[in-house]
């Protein structure tokens, strides 16, 4: 998502990936998925400038 994007929708946030893909909550990333959960369950977003890494 472009970072233009984001700044343009009022209280928005991209979590940023570094890593190839799409589709990563459902491709089972661990580090993406926490993060959507814990949105989704409590409306609490990353702190600015949290990256999510490929899993080793």
């Amino acid at each position: 998502m472009s970072e233009d994007v984001v700044r343009r929708v009022p209280g928005s946030f991209a979590l940023r990936y570094e890593g190839d893909g799409h589709a990563l909550y459902t491709s089972g990333v661990p580090c993406v998925i926490a993060h959507v959960n814990r949105y989704l369950l409590s409306l609490r977003l990353p702190v600015p400038g949290t990256v999510c890494r490929p899993a080793a």
